[in-house]
């Protein structure tokens, strides 16, 4: 999941949390489990992965939301992300250490 997530990170899971447009989640569909960026586009649903060495999955049943990413510490003291809903836009935002991150970056 780099480059959101580096190899040996801290990610901390909030099983109660409903998923959100651009929300990261661990997602059981179709017998497997994913960990992956979920992505609304139009009334189709998605799970992204950010290696694009893998396809996209279009969620065209039933699926459960095992959690969905709230935190993550980079291990040798770089910054803590924040991962919360933005409730003017109803998608996922995220922070480093309290600042806004740039999407673009």
């Amino acid at each position: 999941m780099e480059p959101e997530f580096s190899e040996n990170c801290i990610v901390i899971i909030d099983p109660g949390m409903q998923i959100h447009n651009r929300a990261y989640a661990i997602v059981r569909y179709d017998n497997d489990m994913y960990f992956r960026q979920y992505l609304e586009r139009g009334n189709k649903k998605y799970l992204v992965p950010l290696n694009t060495q893998h396809d996209e999955i279009e969620l065209a049943g039933e699926f459960e939301v095992v959690g969905c990413v709230v935190q993550q510490k980079q291990r040798k003291q770089k910054p803590l992300h924040y991962y919360h809903l933005n409730r003017i836009t109803g998608e996922m935002d995220f922070t480093i250490s309290g600042k806004t991150k740039n999407k673009e970056e």
